[in-house]
């Protein structure tokens, strides 16, 4: 695998910070991500639960409301099966806070057994 350092030129508004942007790319393809959405996760609850998708939702609802509150207070998460979520740094933004999150996850979880 070969690296380059490529610059690239951007036309920034007056007043702004720099206009010349350094990145450093690779040669590897890169996939597009994948989303998993709600419904999807919902979906998958109720199948492998065999909850009825109003419980399952009330559940998922909580659990993620829940996980949201303990990274507002900067609890460290830890989940078997999910893994070790640790905040690392939160910034207020016009649109809402931002978190950077390190998720760390065993290799082996409970369904590899």
């Amino acid at each position: 695998m070969t690296s380059k350092v490529t610059k690239l030129k951007t036309t920034a508004p007056k007043g702004s910070a720099k206009a010349d942007v350094t990145e450093k790319s690779t040669d590897q393809k890169i996939e597009p991500r994948l989303q998993l959405r709600m419904r999807d996760v919902l979906e998958r609850v109720v199948d492998r639960s065999g909850m009825r998708k109003g419980e399952a939702r009330t559940a998922i609802e909580t659990t993620m409301a829940v996980i949201g509150e303990a990274i507002e207070n900067g609890e460290d998460i830890d989940l078997p099966g999910f893994g070790k979520l640790k905040l690392q740094r939160e910034k207020a933004t016009p649109r809402g806070k931002t978190f950077v999150l390190r998720l760390v996850r065993n290799s082996a979880t409970p369904s590899d057994s």
